[in-house]
């Protein structure tokens, strides 16, 4: 699940940018989530997760502390938490996708999960990695 995308760039992340994100993380009470069923955008599969205000909350928390990286690039006004399964420009080559998923994963949902830590992650590389990883309260 992404919380706030795009973030601070790596090189211009301090120590007091994480000491901030690790006290804001620790304010959110560790919560349960189940991702139920699939769901498309224009480019992507996603699974929904349920309930989605707590991860709308964490958005909305980080953003309200770093203003300068809004919510997708401030591209949408909307914040729909999603779990991302793929990302195709190829708007028929999605569908075929989609379908082909949804048949895979028709007997494994809902998949749940116990949300207790945030990751922060970058790909420069082009390979997420984890730089750091904060817990919730809980």
């Amino acid at each position: 699940m992404t919380v706030l995308y795009p973030f601070v760039p790596p090189d211009l992340l301090t120590n007091e940018v994480l000491a901030t994100l690790r006290q804001l993380f620790l304010e959110v009470p560790t919560f349960n989530a189940s991702f139920l069923k699939t769901m498309l955008f224009p480019d992507g599969l996603y699974l929904e997760p349920m309930p989605a205000e707590p991860f709308r909350r964490l958005t909305k928390l980080v953003f309200k502390q770093f203003p300068d990286y809004p919510p997708y690039g401030g591209e949408f006004n909307e914040i729909i938490p999603h779990l991302t399964v793929v990302k195709v420009g190829n708007a028929r080559r999605m569908k075929a996708l989609a379908a082909n998923f949804q048949q895979t994963v028709r007997d494994s949902l809902p998949i749940r999960a116990r949300v207790d830590s945030v990751s922060l992650v970058e790909n420069t590389s082009g390979v997420w990695q984890v730089l750091a990883q904060f817990a919730l309260r809980g």
